[in-house]
């Protein structure tokens, strides 16, 4: 189902999906709300399913970290990254990405410096 383009169909779609309201355009919403691993991707795909949103260039673990619970592969991985400097998110899921993705049609392709590009850019 392809929902209306704007942001108010957007922030609907969140608030329906977690329950509340965004306070910020620029909120992490993933992590705020504890969507991770497959919840998180269940959502990306739920979003592109009711916005159509083509999500070729989207890289779910670039947005979220695995799923919650024991898992010894995560905590390498979490360590991994924080020796390399990288901030977790990586690249926030904010209501101003989705709202840019559903306005494009597309999930926003990556920078040469791996971000996501700014949508008030």
């Amino acid at each position: 189902m392809i929902a209306g383009r704007d942001s108010t169909s957007v922030a609907a779609f969140v608030a329906a999906c977690f329950g509340r309201s965004v306070a910020s355009p620029d909120a992490e919403l993933l992590l705020a709300n504890g969507c991770d691993g497959d919840d998180a991707e269940d959502f990306l795909a739920a979003f592109a399913a009711t916005f159509g949103v083509a999500m070729a260039s989207c890289d779910p673990a670039r947005h979220h970290g695995p799923e919650a619970g024991w898992n010894p592969l995560a905590i390498l991985r979490v360590a991994r990254d924080r020796l390399a400097g990288r901030s977790f998110p990586p690249v926030p899921v904010t209501l101003r990405l989705l709202e840019e993705a559903a306005r494009s049609g597309r999930w926003p392709a990556p920078t040469l410096r791996g971000d996501t590009p700014d949508p008030r850019a």
